[in-house]
């Protein structure tokens, strides 16, 4: 390859990286922005991104605001939790269904992912106050699992494909559980799938409109 050709390659992957990422920088560049502005330029228009005057007194707000501990503290319980969930459940889920070869289900999984989560909206809220949990943590870990569940199932069934079954079949000839399989030859070939499935999990969980709907109640 010539260098004329090198450079024309970099140069156009650099292009489409920046093209690509382009929209989440400036998504996190307008946060930034919103938070330095008063009201009155926050509600502006035409948007105003660098502000004229900077108010540093909204970090200083939500700094001493009495609720800031507690909104962190429950955004941490309702991440962590519904991340070790969703990564318990849907490890081994994967494994069996890549094992079985279940490509119905795999399927099935595939649509649960696809449909808009706000159609489980009222049936999970009319569940959620039958059993009492409206106002609590508890409906935005579940509807959480809801989201993340099937995109760890959905990757992991991918990679454990791609896995060679000579290791697993050799455990199996020496005497291993299928249980012991999983746990000690599966499990330690699949950590990168597993980092990629709970980065993914997490940046996942933006349910905004279901969570306010679940404390609703509570709110009120």
């Amino acid at each position: 390859m010539s260098p004329l050709r090198r450079l024309l390659g970099r140069i156009g992957l650099g292009f489409a990286l920046i093209v690509i990422v382009s929209p989440a920088v400036l998504f996190f560049l307008w946060m930034l922005s919103l938070s330095l502005k008063f009201e009155v330029d926050n509600a502006s228009y035409p948007p105003v991104f660098i502000p004229e005057r900077i108010n540093w007194g909204n970090y200083a707000a939500v700094v001493d605001s009495k609720r800031f501990t507690t909104y962190f503290m429950n955004s941490l319980i309702v991440t962590g939790t519904a991340t070790a969930f969703a990564l318990l459940v849907g490890v081994p889920a994967g494994y069996g269904l890549a094992r079985m070869r279940a490509h119905k289900a795999a399927v099935v999984i595939l649509i649960a992912r696809i449909t808009p989560g706000l159609s489980y909206l009222i049936p999970l809220f009319l569940l959620f106050q039958w059993l009492g949990l409206l106002g609590t943590l508890w409906p935005q870990i579940i509807i959480h699992l809801v989201v993340t569940v099937p995109i760890v199932i959905w990757i992991m069934i991918g990679y454990f494909e791609t896995t060679p079954m000579e290791l697993e079949e050799s455990a199996l000839i020496d005497g291993a559980t299928r249980w012991q399989v999983f746990r000690y030859v599966a499990l330690p070939i699949a950590r990168p799938g597993i980092a990629v499935a709970f980065i993914l999990t997490v940046f996942a969980q933006r349910q905004i409109v279901a969570g306010l709907t679940a404390g609703a109640v509570k709110g009120g």
